[in-house]
């Protein structure tokens, strides 16, 4: 494992700068490839929260929200999954600051079992120091279960037709880099090579020529990147091979 700082030591050595003039401008480059190229095409950060909605039916984003994976409410003791409608009304009805009441709709009656016949798994994750490690929602895509959209001005989900049950949020969390962050020895390249092409890319006097090069090279780096990650080992490949074989007698 290293951690940001150490590419961005690398990077210095490679322009033999070895000033604190450049460090910072370095750095945010390095926390911009970690977060945008690097974190959410291989190694994402899934988060799983638990919502309530309030009064007028809509509950706040997580603080490192950064796009949902899968919503779900919670109706006699079943998770069913929630399905995105961007025509739903935004509510934000506020007397003197206090949310005004609606009657929430009761879903409690029996779901069609055709249309719930499959489902989703969650992520595992920890609830009040308890680990759940298999969570499974039902549905998806369309249902009578209620609705959902994200409404990013107020950072906060408005729902739709659902009883004021506990929502469950998979998520992408954004994460708070500094230099310390550590990372694995296959984000180096990655980041190093996206460095130099972001110094010379708003370099004016850099020719077109050099910037593309700078950018070929770090697509390079990401392939070896995502190649190094997904790439079975031996071990998973004879497993594969030995999963589809049949053993019969000898003659």
């Amino acid at each position: 494992m290293k951690n940001l700082n150490y590419v961005v030591a690398m990077v210095q050595l490679d322009l033999q700068d070895y000033t604190t003039h450049n460090q910072s401008r370095i750095l945010q480059y390095a926390i911009h490839c970690y977060k945008n190229a690097l974190m959410y095409k291989t190694n994402k950060a899934i988060k799983v929260a638990y919502l309530t909605p309030n009064a007028v039916l809509n509950a706040p984003y997580p603080k490192d929200y950064e796009y949902y994976t899968k919503v779900a409410i919670n109706i006699g003791s079943q998770l069913v999954t929630l399905t995105r409608n961007n025509d739903i009304p935004y509510s934000r009805k506020y007397d003197c600051g206090v949310a005004q009441k609606e009657q929430a709709v009761d879903l409690e009656a029996e779901l069609d079992p055709f249309v719930y016949s499959f489902g989703y798994y969650y992520a595992p994750h920890y609830r009040n120091g308890q680990y759940v490690g298999e969570m499974y929602s039902m549905g998806g895509g369309f249902n009578e279960a209620g609705y959902f959209r994200e409404d990013d001005e107020m950072r906060q989900f408005q729902f739709y037709n659902v009883p004021r049950s506990e929502i469950i949020l998979e998520y992408v969390a954004d994460v708070n880099a500094d230099g310390s962050l550590l990372i694995t020895n296959m984000d180096v390249e990655p980041i190093r090579s996206y460095i130099h092409w972001q110094l010379i890319e708003h370099d004016r006097k850099v020719p077109q020529y050099d910037k593309e090069r700078k950018l070929g090279l770090h697509h390079n780096a990401m392939a070896n990147r995502i190649a190094q990650e997904f790439t079975p080992v031996i071990s998973d490949y004879l497993d594969n091979s030995y999963s589809s074989s049949k053993s019969g007698p000898k003659r």
